[in-house]
C-alpha cells in the first residue's frame, strides 16, 4: 500500500477530493471564458448543424446508402489475391514472411550510414538552435520570393499550362486517357516477341554484368581506334 502511495497510484481520499475540485473549477472556468465559440459561430464554421429530426434522418440515410454502394463495389477476396494485395497464408507461412522482412530490415539498419558519414556528406547538420533558426528564416525568405515571382493563374491559362475544367470535362478527359492506356496495354507485344526482337533479355545478374563489361571494352577500343580530328577535317567529315 505504501509503495502505491509513493508511486502516486493510490491517493489519500482528502487529497483525491481536493484534486477533483481543482479540476472541476478549471473546467468551469474554461467553459465560462469569452474565448470559446458560440453556437452561431460553430454553425457558420459547419461544425454544429441545427437540423430538424427529419433532415438529420435524411442525411443519415444518404450517408448509409453511399456507404452500402461503396461496399458493394469493393473488390472481392479473389480479385485482391490476384492483384497481390491480399495473401491467403497459413500461420506458418505468414510467420516465415514476417521473419524474412524483419531480418531484411535489421540488415538495412545495420548497413545504414553513421552520423559522422551523414555529416561528411552534408545530409545531417549539427547546428545550434540559433543557426538552425537563421537557416529556416533564409529558406522561408527564398520561398516567399519564389512565390511572389510565380506566374498568375491567368498567365498559366493563356499558355495552356493550367486548364480550368468543369468536373464533367475533367471526368471525361480522365475516361478518354484511361481508354487510350487500356488500348495501348492490350496492343503491346508479349514477352516472347520482345525477346525475339532482342529488346528484352532474360539474364542473370552475372551474365548482365558480363555483357555490360564486354560492351564497355568494345566501346573503349572503338574510341581508341577512331581517326584524329585533323584527318576527319581533311575528309570533310568534320568542319571547323
Amino acid at each position: 500500500m505504501a509503495e502505491l502511495k509513493d508511486q502516486g497510484i493510490l491517493k489519500d481520499p482528502k487529497a483525491a477530493e481536493l484534486e477533483k475540485n481543482i479540476v472541476t473549477d478549471n473546467l468551469k472556468k474554461n467553459l465560462t471564458k469569452k474565448g470559446r465559440a458560440s453556437i452561431t459561430e460553430l454553425q457558420d464554421q459547419g461544425i454544429h448543424r441545427d437540423q430538424t429530426p427529419v433532415a438529420a434522418s435524411l442525411e443519415k440515410n444518404i450517408k448509409t446508402d453511399a456507404l452500402k454502394k461503396n461496399l458493394n463495389q469493393r473488390s472481392s477476396i479473389t480479385e485482391l489475391q490476384d492483384q497481390g494485395i491480399h495473401k491467403d497464408q497459413t500461420p506458418v507461412a505468414a510467420s516465415l514472411e514476417k521473419n524474412i522482412k524483419t531480418d531484411s530490415l535489421k540488415k538495412n539498419l545495420g548497413a545504414r550510414s553513421s552520423i559522422t558519414e551523414l555529416k561528411d556528406q552534408g545530409i545531417h547538420k549539427d547546428q545550434t538552435p540559433t543557426a538552425a533558426a537563421l537557416e529556416k528564416k533564409i529558406i522561408t525568405h527564398r520561398v516567399e520570393n519564389a512565390l511572389e515571382g510565380r506566374r498568375s493563374v491567368t498567365e498559366l491559362t493563356d499558355q495552356g499550362v493550367y486548364v480550368d475544367k468543369t468536373p464533367v470535362a475533367a471526368s471525361l478527359e480522365k475516361n478518354i486517357t484511361t481508354h487510350k492506356v487500356q488500348n495501348a496495354i492490350e496492343k503491346r507485344p508479349d514477352i516472347d516477341d520482345l525477346k525475339n526482337q532482342g529488346i528484352f533479355k532474360n539474364q542473370t545478374p552475372v551474365s548482365a554484368e558480363l555483357e555490360k563489361n564486354m560492351t564497355k571494352d568494345q566501346l573503349g577500343k572503338s574510341l581508341k581506334d577512331r581517326p584524329p580530328a585533323s584527318e576527319l577535317e581533311g575528309k570533310g567529315v568534320l568542319q571547323k
